[in-house]
């Protein structure tokens, strides 16, 4: 039984974060024994490094500029580069300006990935909620998330880390879909399309919805928001079986769902009789009476997002499952009530710390040296072949399971923004302005960004000390530059995560005074061109400087 082999992941996840420090040692030699053939362990002696200290000194902490050449070597077909197994997977993530990264992925990575937030983050959620059948946990779930069967030219995977079992069980046809709501076509598209609409027009039909699943919590504030204001118009589509004209969607998917639907009176009444002015407050158990929990990332830099959605879910647990990027899995959170805190996986990836008070990496401290309540960047060396690779995240320590250290992300190490999984870096950012000066003829002199909740989607708020004069829809050109220039911003809007940007000036010397009151004693040269708005002291200042009419 399904519940039988989630109850043996979450004792698996116990028992190794239990001996979590031999677990370790064990992963990195295993690594380094299996990848010594390989171009790069030849390039640094892996056969002759024997223990922590020696890797410390024998191979270089890393960024994903020192894997150009390799990458480029594997999707080329060329095997033993970087890791002896082959990469049957490539994860996308940001690159530079204009660019899309690939990671290749090996499969004892998905088939972690498979174990820990497919199998033992569900037997999480079953010992926590142990007085439900788990039929009425995990029998009918709303997956919101967005996998795209998409591939390179020569048809092997690629996708987001998120999606990476899913993508690939899909592909080789040993997912069981019949748990979702929305049929596999819907669920799994062949292009990066908004899929809003049919995934929530097959959720609200079915009264049987046990769990939502997504990804991020600012997607699940969006998606409730979008379902209180377009009730009345799902009702009526449910009532009589349509499509309904006025909600946004491509024309092949509008063409896909017709005819699919037939019409449904009783659940249509029963959605009216909850309609009405009060609906947000516990929208969700109001729409599913037999809802059990919700899975999605929840906390740290989400936090104002989850914020937003807590009057939909109310009565509804939140499990913040996992904690990962594009180039590993890292932790989850062993319990539901935890928020925005993980427990690293020992092995999964190893993982080394720098004090975040200074350091280069060649001091770094292994988890059974780093200490609670103190803060540390983290480095990562992974199943797929990076090497002492800094992720850039500053984590704290917050406690102990069994062995394994309790995380939560403070902040990058390097600036981006990062309000829905797009993560666009500063030379982004800049690029996309110069271009935005360019068709507006706005002077982007002295200029920041932040994020915000909009309406229902979080967005961008592009400051300018510089009046918007004869300047229509500057929010809309400042979105097609940011499109051009950051390919997961692009894909953001194209899914719907992320709303328009506002671009809002400031008054006459609102960035001089930033200087002088933000300047933490260092003199005039020395200041960096404010670009990302980090701190809420930072965003009260700036809104505190707005003009009065300002263009959206």
């Amino acid at each position: 039984m399904e519940s039988e082999r989630y109850a043996e992941a979450f004792r698996h996840l116990r028992d190794v974060c239990g001996r979590a420090v031999s677990e370790q040692d064990a992963l990195l030699t295993r690594l380094l024994r299996d990848n010594k053939d390989t171009v790069y362990g030849r390039r640094y002696g892996f056969a002759d490094i024997h223990g922590h200290a020696d890797y410390r000194e024998k191979v270089p902490v890393t960024d994903f500029s020192d894997y150009d050449g390799y990458i480029s070597r594997i999707i080329n077909g060329e095997r033993d580069v970087l890791t002896s197994a082959p990469a049957v997977f490539f994860n996308i993530s940001s690159g530079s300006v204009g660019e899309q990264k690939y990671i290749p992925i090996v499969r004892e990575d998905i088939d972690k990935h498979r174990l820990y937030a497919e199998e033992a983050i569900p037997g999480i959620v079953q010992n926590e909620l142990a007085h439900d059948d788990p039929d009425e946990l995990f029998g009918c779930i709303f997956n919101v998330g967005d996998v795209f069967m998409t591939s390179l030219a020569d048809g092997r995977l690629c996708g987001v880390r998120s999606g990476i079992y899913l993508q690939s069980a899909m592909a080789a046809g040993t997912l069981d879909t019949s748990v979702y709501t929305a049929p596999p076509d819907i669920m799994f598209p062949r292009e990066i399309t908004d899929m809003l609409y049919p995934k929530v027009r097959y959720a609200l039909a079915n009264e049987k919805v046990t769990a939502i699943h997504g990804v991020f919590v600012h997607r699940m504030a969006g998606l409730f928001g979008y379902i209180e204001r377009n009730f009345s118009a799902f009702i009526d589509d449910i009532r009589y079986g349509r499509v309904g004209e006025g909600f946004r969607m491509s024309d092949s998917v509008r063409k896909q769902l017709s005819g699919r639907f037939a019409p449904d009176p009783e659940r249509a009444d029963y959605l009216a009789s909850i309609a009405g002015k009060d609906l947000a407050d516990g929208m969700l158990l109001k729409i599913w009476r037999k809802l059990r929990y919700i899975r999605c990332i929840n906390g740290g830099q989400f936090s104002i997002y989850g914020d937003s959605a807590a009057e939909y879910v109310r009565g509804v647990p939140i499990h913040s499952y996992i904690y990962a990027a594009s180039e590993s899995g890292i932790g989850v959170s062993p319990g539901m009530g935890m928020r925005g805190e993980y427990v690293l996986l020992p092995d999964v990836c190893y993982a080394e710390f720098i004090p975040a008070d200074g350091g280069d990496g060649t001091e770094t401290l292994t988890i059974g040296e780093i200490e609670t309540g103190k803060h540390y960047e983290i480095i990562v060396t992974t199943l797929s072949g990076l090497y002492r690779y800094r992720l850039g995240d500053v984590i704290e320590v917050t406690g102990r399971y069994g062995e394994a250290p309790i995380i939560k992300v403070c902040y990058r190490r390097e600036l981006v923004m990062n309000v829905a999984d797009e993560r666009m870096n500063v030379s982004q950012l800049e690029t996309a302005v110069m271009l935005f000066e360019r068709r507006t003829g706005i002077s982007t002199l002295q200029y920041c960004f932040s994020g915000e909740m909009g309406d229902m989607l979080p967005r961008y708020v592009l400051y300018i000390e510089a009046p918007l004069t004869d300047v229509q829809d500057a929010g809309m050109i400042l979105d097609e530059c940011l499109c051009r220039f950051g390919v997961n911003y692009r894909n953001e809007r194209i899914i719907g995560s992320l709303d328009v940007p506002a671009v809002k000036t400031l008054k006459p010397g609102s960035f001089a005074d930033y200087y002088s009151i933000f300047r933490d004693g260092k003199r005039n040269d020395q200041l960096k061109p404010l670009r990302i708005l980090t701190s809420t002291e930072q965003i009260s200042f700036f809104k505190s400087r707005m003009e009065d009419n300002n263009g959206e």
